[in-house]
């Protein structure tokens, strides 16, 4: 618990860091409107002058922690950008991803998480466990661990962190053993 929020309780912290993240986004927006005059912008690349002009982010370079997380939300299709609740994005690029398995989903924890299993024969080839950034759940991923069924875990509220459709699938082909 943070200073702030034993003195005046939870509330008050989070519209703090609320304040404090606004701030940082309009600094930031701000800073790329205003980065070039006209003369300047005959020097910056078509799609960073109509970012500059219509106020969004250009484009992140690659970073070595990759594109599914960061600051600036990816091109790529993702959680946020696919305008479906998080568990419908997930169901629809799961299922589209991996045809081949039977794919049960159900939504746990009053609507802040979801569970999907994948199973191919009489077994089961994997759970996925989507779950908010303040749960720590761990009794599904223990089951998992004893039983010898692999277990994927993603957030579906972790500020930066995007679910890329390319992240998604490539950890869940990898757990798969694909």
């Amino acid at each position: 618990m943070g200073f702030l929020s034993r003195l005046f309780g939870r509330s008050v912290e989070r519209a703090t860091e609320n304040v404090l993240r606004d701030t940082v986004r309009n600094i930031t927006g701000n800073a790329i409107k205003n980065a070039a005059t006209p003369a300047q912008n005959a020097n910056i690349p078509e799609p960073v002058q109509n970012a500059a002009q219509n106020d969004i982010i250009p484009e992140p370079v690659a970073s070595p922690s990759g594109l599914s997380w960061g600051e600036t939300m990816p091109a790529e299709e993702n959680q946020y950008n696919s305008g479906l609740p998080y568990y419908q994005y997930f169901d629809k690029i799961l299922r589209e991803g991996f045809p081949g398995y039977a794919i049960s989903g159900e939504s746990v924890r009053d609507g802040n998480g979801a569970v999907f299993t994948f199973t191919q024969g009489a077994g089961r080839a994997l759970v996925v466990e989507i779950l908010n950034r303040k749960s720590s759940a761990q009794k599904l991923r223990r089951t998992c661990r004893e039983q010898g069924t692999p277990y994927l875990r993603f957030y579906h509220d972790y500020h930066g962190w995007w679910n890329t459709k390319s992240y998604v699938l490539g950890r869940v082909k990898k757990a798969l053993g694909e």
